[in-house]
């Protein structure tokens, strides 16, 4: 994509001339800015909020490239859990209050279908992106919780099946032929066989089991046990419970890297000293414990697994308003390396998925703006999307393939410098 800035002189006086630099950026189009939603380049964030005395919710979409919030996403309920597609075109919200799905367009940040459900929970999308499964809960101890099954074509329920008593987390095997879901009422885990529709294995495991996850080969199920400040590894070849790990204090969402070789779990119960375990899965012991601040709820890791994504909700007790955050961990080292403030109360989070990379959008800036002919000025590229390749123009028959080239204006006029980028993509 190509960008032009405009270089102009003014001559003051017979022996001094002054350039002046005037900088015109042109901005891309919000097509271009949004269609970055499929290459992994957005977190999802669901926040609560609250105008006056009620409350209601949006979904905060944040430019994982920059560390800041591209957009919000009002929603017509209050928002728990959030899912993304493989394609990272559709995103599948969970508005418990209406008892609905609510399904966003990813291009255009609008909601295209709301799907009736009965109070859902935990989402979560098939490999394929051909069925949703809702996890359904209840106030109600007599109600018997269930999993509502959408054919993402029609954005209909097609089937639902019997599980235990208010499911809360739900997840889908790598191979989509499983899904499992914790039990929060019954401290159990339904494993559910999808030709079938059927639970063929109820799983003990700790008090008040929330997040679940699966490893990428599918092998083991991670499960939250946040009355028992535990995790519950399940086998799936046998579906019973091979170790449990010690995590911190009410721990609740649950994410595993890419590569299988780490578990990240929000703690949420030690007040102003909140925590993220790093579980290592071949020894499965907690190898660190992160110190991310107040509230962690929701838990995402990036499709090349270096950044992990915690939201954070706060309450400030004395000014009575709501506010948060998402804090963004270094996988490498284990740090904290950026917090990205949202509006009121985050709960949930989901990283689009790696596709093929997009064009770059080009951009650039100057180091100087005026100062007498000869004039060097120092041009630095800032293009989104990761460029490899670059082409200058700097308006006076000069031309550099350089990322950051510096050129020498030795007369006074009026120049146009343009900037062209290109990548695997275009």
């Amino acid at each position: 994509m190509k960008n032009r800035k405009k270089l102009s002189s003014t001559a003051l006086a017979l022996a001094a001339l002054i350039l002046l630099l005037a900088l015109v950026s042109s901005a891309a189009s919000a097509a271009t800015e949004q269609s970055a939603s499929s290459a992994g380049t957005y977190a999802y964030v669901t926040t609560i909020t609250r105008y006056g005395g009620a409350f209601g919710g949006d979904i905060c979409v944040i430019n994982t490239s920059t560390n800041e919030v591209a957009d919000t996403i009002g929603v017509d309920g209050i928002p728990e859990e959030i899912a993304i597609n493989p394609d990272g075109k559709r995103i599948y919200v969970a508005l418990n209050d209406i008892e609905a799905i609510s399904v966003i367009d990813t291009a255009t940040f609008e909601d295209i279908a709301m799907v009736p459900v009965e109070y859902p929970q935990g989402v979560a999308v098939n490999p394929d992106g051909t069925k949703v499964y809702v996890a359904n809960s209840s106030t109600y101890d007599y109600y018997k919780g269930n999993v509502s099954i959408i054919d993402t074509a029609t954005n209909k329920v097609t089937a639902m099946v019997k599980v235990g008593n208010y499911p809360y987390g739900i997840v889908v095997s790598p191979d989509g032929t499983k899904v499992y879901v914790t039990n929060h009422r019954d401290n159990t885990v339904s494993a559910i066989d999808i030709a079938t529709n059927s639970v063929t294995a109820t799983v003990p495991v700790g008090n008040a089991p929330a997040g679940v996850a699966f490893n990428p080969d599918g092998t083991k199920v991670y499960v939250v046990n946040s009355g028992s400040n535990t995790v519950s590894v399940i086998d799936t070849a046998t579906n019973t419970v091979i170790t449990t790990v010690s995590v911190g204090a009410f721990p609740e969402e649950i994410a595993v890297s890419p590569d299988g070789t780490k578990v990240y779990v929000t703690n949420g119960g030690n007040n102003f000293f909140d925590t993220v375990s790093v579980i290592n899965t071949a020894t499965n012991t907690v190898t660190a414990t992160i110190d991310v601040g107040d509230f962690p709820h929701g838990v995402a890791v990036s499709p090349d697994g270096t950044k992990v994504y915690v939201a954070n909700g706060i309450y400030d007790d004395f000014g009575g308003g709501y506010n948060g955050f998402v804090s963004v961990i270094d996988a490498s080292t284990n740090k904290v390396t950026a917090r990205v403030s949202v509006i009121f109360i985050p709960q949930r989070i989901v990283v689009s998925p790696a596709s093929e990379p997009m064009p770059p959008i080009a951009n650039f800036s100057a180091n100087s703006t005026s100062g007498k002919s000869p004039l060097t000025v120092a041009f630095t590229d800032i293009s989104i999307g990761t460029p490899t390749k670059w082409n200058w123009n700097f308006g006076d028959g000069a031309n550099s393939t350089a990322k950051n080239p510096i050129h020498r204006y030795s007369k006074a006029g009026i120049y146009t410098v343009s900037l062209t980028v290109k990548n695997a993509a275009g």
